[in-house]
């Protein structure tokens, strides 16, 4: 059975590289080019750009002159078709913190799309061999596999070159992390802070993951003495403050982080309805009942769902296991950031492997959470459409729900233990 098992590794790994390899010949990346857009004109300009979220105009035309200058036909088809996507060829909805290290890519942009896919690929392969330490399971392997070749959020990822695959792998690598955290000492304290920076830098690079790291936190501060819960909270607080303040420096502007929140939270800046793309539960919702996108009681209406079922299908004992259990707390948070998130394209769905996973490896073997993990995976991936391609726009009514089934499973997996611990206990 080892053997299998390293087979099946070395298969997944593989078919990273081939998934990798197969977008990078024949990929223009358009949201890499967003990403390194920003840094790249800032660059090209000298240094005399200022804050991409003011002068958009201004980024859009000295990279139309780097286009312009450059024999990489990869690069001008990018620029082309974000021309026609948006104004002056750019949308900087990222966040200050991301442009800034995207600014850290050569001046190439098909040398920094393939160094892009090689850091992609590396972290991946990295956190398929420490799942195989974690988790050397069968389903494991199988459910990679399938999310190699035919998990359409893995290809979407990869063929527009967004962060997603690597937010994946960062968290995958780190519930390996914190899973020997948890039993750290004093002497273990450095590990713990290093582990609570990068936390915050991933936050901060992508604010998406804000819950996810919240959810890590939690459960590796949950029971520690006071004076370490102190020396955490200042290495959190340090980090934010250096985190921050760099891309002040970088766009020379201290109101930078200011004129990103004003930026994103414009009319219409994250209002994308259900069939331009956003494959989110609020963009469906809003498509059946004929409100508003942006309604609040559409958002309030999931959230007070959400809090019922936890409370209905939970007791003391399954919330507390919920919370203290770095591997379920992160699952939540990944469940109810996708499910509160108003704008979510089919990629963010990437993040639900790690949920999956935790869940068909949960004792006892493959019985119904299992089987609600699965489920997940096939809505996810709008497996009906792999069967017929004329199916394929029913993913709008089909993958916004493919967390629910998550949902069920994350409350019966914590249950049971909590079950198994009070008859344990007595």
């Amino acid at each position: 059975m080892k053997v299998l098992k390293l087979v099946l590794v070395a298969m997944v790994i593989l078919g990273g590289i081939y998934s990798a390899w197969d977008k990078y010949e024949t990929s223009i990346a358009i949201d890499f080019y967003q990403m390194w857009g920003i840094g790249n004109a800032m660059k090209a300009s000298g240094g005399s750009l200022t804050s991409p979220y003011l002068a958009k105009d201004k980024y859009g035309k000295t990279l139309d002159k780097v286009c312009d200058a450059t024999p990489d036909e990869r690069l001008q088809a990018a620029n082309k078709v974000n021309h026609q996507l948006y104004d002056f060829g750019l949308e900087p909805t990222a966040s200050p913190l991301l442009f800034t290290v995207f600014a850290l890519f050569p001046q190439d942009y098909s040398q920094s799309y393939g160094i892009f896919l090689a850091l992609d690929l590396f972290l991946f392969a990295f956190s398929t061999i420490l799942l195989f330490y974690r988790r050397s399971t069968l389903f494991s392997f199988l459910i990679l596999l399938f999310a190699v070749f035919l998990f359409e959020p893995f290809r979407s990822d990869l063929n527009l070159g967004n962060v997603n695959l690597l937010q994946y792998s960062a968290v995958s690598i780190g519930l390996y992390y914190a899973e020997k955290l948890k039993s750290a000492t004093r002497e273990g304290s450095f590990q713990l802070s290093l582990f609570l920076a990068i936390l915050v830098f991933a936050t901060l690079l992508k604010p998406n993951l804000a819950l996810i790291a919240i959810a890590f936190t939690g459960s590796l501060l949950f029971g520690r003495k006071r004076d370490e819960n102190v020396r955490s909270a200042a290495v959190l607080c340090g980090s934010v403050v250096i985190l921050m303040i760099a891309p002040c420096i970088y766009f020379k502007s201290f109101a930078i982080w200011e004129q990103w929140l004003n930026y994103i939270t414009a009319t219409g800046k994250l209002n994308f309805e259900l069939f331009s793309g956003n494959l989110s539960t609020i963009a469906l919702i809003s498509f059946l009942t004929g409100q508003p996108y942006n309604a609040p009681f559409i958002s309030i209406g999931v959230l007070t769902a959400l809090l019922l079922v936890v409370l209905l299908c939970s007791t003391s004992r399954s919330i507390r296991d919920l919370i203290t259990g770095a591997d379920s707390s992160v699952s939540m948070a990944i469940v109810v950031t996708l499910a509160l998130s108003p704008l979510v394209w089919w990629h963010y769905y990437l993040m639900l492997l790690n949920p999956i996973i935790w869940l068909v490896n949960n004792k006892p073997k493959f019985p119904v959470h299992s089987a609600l993990g699965v489920l997940s995976l096939l809505l996810a991936s709008n497996v009906v459409s792999l069967i017929d391609r004329n199916l394929y726009l029913y993913n709008v009514y089909i993958v916004p729900s493919c967390w629910i089934p998550l949902l069920i499973g994350i409350l019966i997996t914590c249950r049971w233990r909590g079950s198994r611990s009070n008859s344990v206990a007595a």
